[in-house]
C-alpha cells in the first residue's frame, strides 16, 4: 500500500528493517523499545552502508572497541536512510580481532549527523562516529547472519513497494484508456 500511494514515509527504513533486527537479535529490554516504535514515538535507523560500499555486503570499515564493560564505535556511515531524525540507530561495526561484524545500538543524541535529501525525496544523513558510546545488540558477538537477514528483508521491502507502485500505475492507465475519447 505504501508503494501504491508513493507515500514518502520511511516505514521500512525507520521501523521495519531496524525493528526486525532488534526483534531478532535484541534482548528483552531492547525489544521493549519496539512498542514505542509501533506507536510512532521512537524512530529507528539501520546504519550499515559506508562510502564506497557496493552491493549487499557485510564487510565494514567502521570499528568497535571494547573499553571495560562498554563499547565505542569509530567510522562513517553514509547514506543512512531516516538517519537524520532517528532516536536510536542500529550500527554495524567490525569487532576486534576479526571476530566478525557486531550490531550496536547508538543513541541518536550522541551522533554527529549531516542530513540531506536523497534523489527520490527521502531523508537521510551521513553519520560520523568518533569513539561514540554504543550498546551491543542482544548478547553481542558476531551478528553477520542477522545483518544479512536484515539486508535481504530490506531488499524485499523495496521490491514490494515497487510492485505496489506498478500495480497502481497499471490500474490508473487502464482506467484512463477505457474512458479516453479520440477525436
Amino acid at each position: 500500500e505504501i508503494g501504491r500511494r508513493l507515500a514518502a514515509q520511511p516505514v521500512a527504513a525507520a521501523a521495519l528493517i531496524p525493528g526486525g533486527v532488534i526483534a531478532e537479535l535484541g534482548d528483552d529490554r531492547q525489544r521493549k523499545m519496539l512498542d514505542d516504535v509501533a506507536e510512532g514515538a521512537t524512530l529507528l535507523a539501520l546504519a550499515h552502508l559506508e562510502p564506497g560500499m557496493r552491493g549487499v555486503t557485510t564487510r565494514v570499515a567502521t570499528t568497535a572497541e571494547r573499553q571495560g564493560d562498554s563499547w565505542t564505535l569509530t567510522g562513517r556511515k553514509n547514506p543512512v536512510l531516516a538517519g537524520d531524525s532517528a532516536d536510536v540507530v542500529v550500527v554495524s561495526a567490525a569487532l576486534p580481532d576479526s571476530q566478525g561484524v557486531g550490531l550496536f545500538l547508538v543513541d541518536g543524541e550522541a551522533l554527529e549527523r549531516k542530513p540531506f535529501r536523497t534523489f527520490d525525496g527521502q531523508r537521510a544523513a551521513q553519520i560520523d562516529l568518533n569513539a561514540t558510546p554504543a550498546e551491543p545488540l542482544g548478547t553481542g558477538g558476531d551478528a553477520t547472519q542477522g545483518l544479512q537477514n536484515a539486508l535481504i528483508r530490506h531488499q524485499s521491502a523495496l521490491c514490494a513497494e515497487a510492485v505496489g507502485a506498478m500495480a497502481e500505475a497499471l490500474k490508473l492507465t487502464t482506467e484512463y484508456l477505457t474512458s479516453r475519447k479520440q477525436f
